[in-house]
């Protein structure tokens, strides 16, 4: 299978790795860090999955079509956690997953 299939979905994945680290990082600047600990811890995980997700699309691997759905569990989390998103990133996956 050919990861032509998975174009939508990596196109939205790949930048999502990039958002979540560097809203991990900039969380890690604020002052209350325990504050944040939720919000970094689900960054880290929100990147991983959806890392390892794109791994396997570009791959053409069938499995990613599962890990798929668990990158829409966790963006959907940092959705939640983020509040006010001030990008359409993780709407974009959420998107592109459904279809």
């Amino acid at each position: 299978m050919s990861h032509q299939k998975f174009q939508s979905c990596l196109d939205a994945c790949v930048p999502c790795v990039v958002e979540c680290k560097h809203y991990a990082t900039e969380c890690l600047q604020e002052n209350d860090i325990k504050m944040m600990v939720k919000c970094i811890q689900l960054d880290r995980q929100c990147a991983a999955i959806c890392f390892a997700a794109a791994q396997l699309m570009s791959i053409g691997r069938e499995q990613a079509s599962h890990l798929s759905e668990e990158c829409v569990e966790i963006c959907e989390a940092c959705a939640v956690e983020w509040e006010n998103i001030q990008t359409n990133i993780v709407k974009n996956v959420l998107k592109y997953a459904e279809a």
